[in-house]
């Protein structure tokens, strides 16, 4: 089950997957939007349980929808930029790019060795941002495809394991610091004390939004 915040509680959207069957990762679109859910055997209908009466909003009520890649591990992080689709498969280590070519569907490797990239997004330049799962980093991406790391510590510590983030209009940067790629290396890896929301401002100035949660996952802020 998802949760994505909007600009109030009240606006929550909260939708539950089910699909009868499960194997590796996959990616499903419709036609205007990419979901990123578990690959069900073909021909199983996939049911979506809108709890919050939200998912209208994004997707168009009865829209179909179309398995676009498979034999994939773990998928996370899709985002659009200019005409393909760049996703995160994180037990191998690459983000993935499909693309709809005129000769047929193109699915590559974009770039390997990341520190397990999880959540992806674009700046306010267009440039690829990219949650380093076990790089316990954030990184950007410039023109040439070239990572650099623009968070890593905080008040001392490294970040556990950065998973989703977000650009908000003014250009700062909103992330998530839960420890789901750290748990196998122990508590002592674990070397800030809360799971918390972070924000990066176009100054360099990083802070602590918020520690209430216990359990992190995506990022979504009000629009203003």
């Amino acid at each position: 089950m998802h949760f994505v915040n909007g600009n109030s509680p009240a606006q929550a959207l909260c939708v539950r997957t089910r699909i009868r069957h499960q194997a590796s990762s996959v990616l499903i679109r419709s036609k205007s939007r990419v979901h990123v859910m578990p690959e069900p055997i073909p021909h199983v209908d996939v049911e979506l349980e809108d709890e919050s009466g939200h998912l209208g909003e994004l997707v168009t009520p009865g829209t179909n929808l179309e398995r676009i890649a498979g034999a994939l591990a773990f998928t996370e992080g899709p985002v659009w930029r200019g005409d393909h689709l760049l996703f995160s498969d994180i037990p191998n280590d690459r983000i993935c790019r499909w693309r709809d070519l005129p000769e047929g569907p193109e699915l590559t490797t974009f770039r390997a060795f990341n520190g397990k990239t999880n959540g992806l997004t674009l700046d306010r330049e267009g440039l690829l941002l990219g949650c380093a799962h076990s790089g316990r980093s954030v990184l950007r991406f410039d023109q040439n495809q070239q990572p650099t790391p623009i968070a890593t510590h905080f008040e001392g510590g490294r970040f556990n394991s950065p998973n989703d983030l977000v650009v908000k209009r003014n250009a700062d940067i909103y992330f998530t610091d839960p420890p789901y790629g750290i748990d196998e290396l122990g508590p002592d890896a674990k070397e800030q004390t809360v799971n918390g929301v972070f924000r990066l401002t176009t100054d360099g100035m990083l802070d602590l939004v918020t520690d209430r949660f216990t359990c992190l996952l995506y990022t979504s802020p009000s629009p203003r």
